[in-house]
């Protein structure tokens, strides 16, 4: 009897070492990060958000998949410490595409880490990770953490015209500029002449916050229409035509982001300046030599141009009243062979300048000398010839 139970021991013994016939599929849904292969989008190997994962690029050409699941709106991101030195390595986020000849449909391209990119739908995510150029390997570890961040930015999607947030004037908005690149579209209706400004407030420090402002007419060969170029806020631009303007804020080299959410409200100033617009040598205002102008250099960077046609030798004088902290100047210029303005000399107000020569077009343009100050009040400038 001892010999039969000692007999029987011994089979449960052996039966519980062998560990049951565990199926290839069973290890499989048991990989750890670590664990090779994975070096296909295939072979990615399922993550939960947040977590640390150990990993090197131990081999030539070594590349590691990663995939997440993302439920709702907001930001991918991968992050990675501990990197090798004498390694480049990068990374990109894909999809997956079953039925294409390529699998991986990758929706951003290769980075250092930390990359955030926007997730617009719920769905699986992957994140292959390698060395950049596929040359370089090493046996030590370092660190991934893919993670995610849910939307803040209640104006998020409007990263391009379609998308484009209406607002109303004087209103204040809260933005943010995140990921690296972003871009927030707003658009505004306006129906008179006049200047539309964006001012901003509790900006974070770590963004150069900027704006450029556009027109967008989806059916025309070059669709946007920069009217002007972008640059740090705040900043005013001269709309000459009622219609839909487009305001798109920025970091201003696309290089910075902030999760911070800053305050931004865009207004509308009424044309103060009758002879507006007369910005250059086509819609310059025609003068006699012998008036007295009231005009508004506004905003920065504002020139008024006056076309002016002596028939007689002899010298222009130019004085004025209610400058301000302003620095008028008048530029005088004509038209070279390329019918392009070309400046003869600037005249200081009060000043003079001795036209010798008639039969020919000239131009006046009046303005900051410095290009750094303006003002909405009316300056007034007397002319006698």
């Amino acid at each position: 009897m001892k010999k039969i139970n000692l007999l029987l021991g011994i089979l449960v013994f052996i039966l519980f070492s062998c560990g049951g016939s565990d199926s290839s599929s069973d290890k499989k849904s048991d990989k750890k990060a670590s664990d090779e292969p994975n070096n296909t989008i295939e072979e990615a190997i399922l993550v939960d958000l947040g977590t640390e994962l150990s990993l090197k690029i131990d081999k030539k050409g070594d590349v590691d998949w990663y995939k997440v699941e993302i439920k709702e709106q907001g930001y991918l991101q991968a992050l990675a410490k501990g990197l090798p030195e004498d390694l480049d390595i990068q990374m990109r986020f894909a999809k997956y595409d079953e039925w294409g000849e390529e699998k991986e449909v990758f929706i951003s391209n290769f980075s250092e880490m930390p990359t955030t990119i926007q997730i617009l739908e719920e769905g699986t995510y992957y994140v292959m990770v390698a060395e950049r150029w596929g040359e370089k390997f090493s046996d030590k570890e370092f660190t991934l953490k893919i993670d995610f961040i849910k939307e803040f930015d209640e104006y998020e999607v409007n990263n391009e015209p379609l998308e484009a947030v209406e607002i109303e004037l004087d209103k204040e908005y809260a933005s943010s500029i995140f990921p690296l690149n972003d871009e927030d579209w707003f658009k505004v209706n306006l129906n008179e002449q006049g200047y539309l400004q964006v001012k901003a407030k509790e900006v974070d420090e770590a963004i150069e916050l900027a704006v450029y402002f556009a027109q967008f007419d989806e059916y025309d060969e070059e669709p946007i229409n920069v009217l002007k170029s972008k640059d740090n806020i705040p900043q005013i631009m001269h709309v000459t035509d009622s219609g839909e303007y487009y305001i798109v804020l920025a970091d201003r080299w696309n290089n910075k982001m902030s999760q911070k959410p800053f305050n931004w409200v865009a207004s509308f100033i009424p044309e103060m300046d009758t002879f507006e617009p007369n910005n250059n040598k086509t819609n310059a205002k025609e003068i006699t030599g012998n008036e007295t102008l009231s005009l508004a250099i506004f905003p920065i960077g504002d020139i008024d141009m006056f076309k002016f046609n002596p028939t007689k030798t002899g010298t222009l004088k130019i004085k004025g009243t209610n400058f301000g902290n302003l620095d008028v100047v008048a530029e005088i210029f004509v038209l070279n062979e390329e019918d392009e303005l070309e400046k003869l000399e600037t005249v200081e107000i009060p000043g003079k300048y001795e036209f010798k020569e008639i039969g020919k077009e000239y131009y006046i343009g009046i303005k900051d000398y410095y290009e750094d100050k303006s003002s909405p009040e009316e300056i007034e400038l007397i002319f006698t010839y």
